[in-house]
């Protein structure tokens, strides 16, 4: 299968950006200024139900997919998935 190099340079592009947010994210968290209000809330109901942050993140990140498939079936690309699963195992990363 031969992929061009525009999807090449997109899907570089993507991966780079993803890894970025996940680790300027565990930064704000390092230095104590919080994060953004998507995974504040989620760190929220983590602490709420006791179970990992991680795990947290996966399961909201699952339930708004539900909307997106049913009314924007079009709109999800491997981005989509890709923000949606890899961001969580960037933080973590550099968090370890």
């Amino acid at each position: 299968m031969q992929i061009d190099m525009s999807l090449k340079k997109r899907l570089a592009y993507m991966f780079l950006g993803i890894f970025g947010m996940g680790i300027f994210l565990s930064f704000l968290l390092k230095v104590g200024y919080g994060t953004d209000t998507s995974s504040f809330m989620n760190s929220s109901v983590a602490a709420k139900f006791g179970i990992s942050l991680g795990t947290t993140l996966v399961c909201t990140n699952a339930l708004f997919l539900i909307p997106e498939i049913i009314w924007g079936r079009k709109l999800i690309g491997i981005g989509t998935i890709a923000n949606m699963t890899l961001i969580v195992h960037f933080r973590f990363l550099h968090l370890s």
